[in-house]
């Protein structure tokens, strides 16, 4: 076994750099006398050299790995701001609706809450802006309209009105 100098990188791979000292069957390969030459490798520790880097190999898989980390982390960074601003119109209109400002199923806008309703008092648009949440209704749109506890004291508000 010949002794070679290695390079260690912080990824704890290696590389063999040159040969320190020949074995004896690399020397008689050296001179001839034989047809292979020696193929094991070994290193000492004073021939060991560490460094603070990664080898070519781990360095590009991490530029790639950042890469793609770097584009998720934006996607859940935009993700987590578009859930803030749903859920900080729904807490607003949910503390509007608790202190009695708006009426359940109300949208809670500056036109009295009505916002775009048909004539049976339901969301004609359907959209998210004009959704409100009351505690322990199911907070749902189905089809533009509104279902579930919302649903029904709207029709109840509906009655009372006639």
């Amino acid at each position: 076994m010949c002794f070679h100098r290695r390079l260690v990188f912080t990824c704890s791979h290696h590389a063999w750099l040159n040969l320190t000292k020949a074995c004896d069957t690399e020397a008689s390969f050296e001179r001839g006398n034989t047809d292979t030459g020696c193929s094991i490798r070994w290193s000492h520790g004073y021939d060991t050299i560490r460094v603070q880097d990664k080898c070519a190999k781990c360095a590009g898989t991490q530029q790639g790995d950042s890469y793609r980390f770097g584009v998720v982390k934006d996607q859940i960074q935009a993700l987590k701001e578009h859930l803030k601003l749903i859920k900080g119109d729904r807490q607003i209109k949910e503390e509007a609706w608790l202190s009695g400002e708006v009426e359940p199923g109300r949208s809670g806008e500056e036109d009295g809450g009505e916002g775009d309703r048909d004539e049976k008092g339901q969301d004609a648009g359907g959209s998210l802006s004009s959704f409100s949440f009351s505690p322990g209704g199911t907070g749902r749109l189905s089809g533009g309209t509104m279902v579930g506890e919302e649903e029904y004291l709207i029709k109840i508000n509906s009655e009372q009105q006639q």
